[in-house]
Formats: structure tokens, sequence, C-alpha cells
């Protein structure tokens, strides 16, 4: 066999198998996400799960309630408000640019018949090989408080001792006083802080608090 043929043969291979690597990435992707939106609903949040385009992979029952801010056209979620909706498809076109934050976009939504003010955060659940999804979670804008240890748990998949730590930290505390209310050493509360750190895509902890108060439930 000829030395180019035995190249073709060489490239189609490793094509199949990133191919192949890439669809069971996506699958994965798609798994985590759902368990991020089902852990949403659970805890009083509407979220969904987003493409790198913006159609709707899969929603829980709590975002179907918030029609007065949204509309459903097709598989694609677009904002009542104009301006939050230019605003929203701003922070969708972003999980297409390799230089996604950890969080894409915190948007501001109108009140509307009667319902609170709104904010939609988009974060991004990226793979190895080029698969992006958005996950979309719903909540008030009129809260200054941080979200719960259980959350960030599911939002950024900690183990639960990294989530209570992540928690107390956003909320401002020291890593002594962290230490002292889950009575633990500093040490180990510093070392858990790195794994956040690590976890989160974040390396101080000013930026850990901002994320986190981006996130406030209500």
């Amino acid at each position: 066999m000829r030395a180019d043929a035995i190249s073709h043969l060489a490239i189609a291979a490793i094509s199949d198998v990133t191919e192949r690597k890439r669809s069971e990435e996506r699958a994965t992707l798609l798994e985590n996400a759902h368990a991020k939106i089902e852990g949403c609903q659970q805890l009083g949040m509407p979220a969904a799960v987003l493409q790198r385009a913006g159609g709707v992979l899969a929603l829980n029952p709590l975002l179907q309630t918030l029609h007065s801010q949204f509309v459903l056209r097709g598989d694609h979620i677009n904002l009542s408000d104009p301006s939050a909706n230019a605003a929203f498809l701003q922070a969708l076109a972003c999980l297409n640019s390799a230089l996604i934050d950890q969080v894409v976009g915190s948007i501001p939504v109108p009140a509307a018949d009667e319902h609170s003010p709104l904010v939609f955060h988009l974060l991004p659940m990226r793979g190895s090989f080029g698969n992006t999804l958005g996950i979309l979670v719903v909540t008030t804008l009129d809260v200054l408080d941080v979200p719960s240890a259980e959350l960030v748990k599911i939002l950024f998949g900690l183990a639960p001792a990294e989530a209570r730590v992540a928690a107390l930290i956003g909320a401002g505390l020291s890593p002594r006083k962290a230490a002292k209310r889950l009575d633990l050493s500093e040490g180990n509360v510093r070392t858990t802080l790195k794994h956040v750190f690590g976890k989160i895509g974040v390396s101080r902890q000013n930026e850990l608090a901002v994320l986190l108060t981006k996130l406030a439930l209500h």
C-alpha cells in the first residue's frame, strides 16, 4: 500500500475517533446539565440548558411559569423586554468564544404584569472537543445575599465541603472566620479554598464573592 494511502487511512481513523469522543463528551455534558437544572428546580430556581446557538435543549417546570418575561419561539428563548433581549443574545454569542468566563452574562429583566424583576444568568459548560452548553439560571434582582452551599455545589460540581467553604468565603468571611464557623482548622479551609478556585475558575476571594453575589437567591 502506498504511503499516501496509509496516511489518508490514518487521518480518517483519527477523525473517526475524535468525532466519537466528541459525541460521547456531548452526551456526558448534556446529562450533567440536566442534573443541574433538576437541582435548581428542587431549590426553587427556574433553569434551562441551551446550545451554543441559543436553542433550548431542556428547561425545568419553574422556567415555564415566567411567560410574562420571556417567550419561547420555536426552540429559542427571547426576552420580552427588547433591551434585555439584546443583552441576552450578546451573552449567548459569547458561548461560541474561546474567551468565555465562568459567568458569561447576568442580564437584568424588568418587572412585567406584577411579576418581580429578574436576572438571567448564563453559565458555560465546556468540554475538551469543542462542545459548549449554556446553563440559564434565573434569580430575583432585589437580593444582595449569596447563594446557598447546595446551589454552589450543583452549579459548579463542588464536593459538599468545598461548597460550604465557597459559600462562606463568598459571603465575605475570612478563611479564619469560615474555619471557626465550620469547626475546621484555618489551614484546612485554605487548602479547600484552593481546590474551589481551581474548579470555579477564579484566583482570589473577592472574585469568588463577586461571582456568587451575581447568583444570589431570593
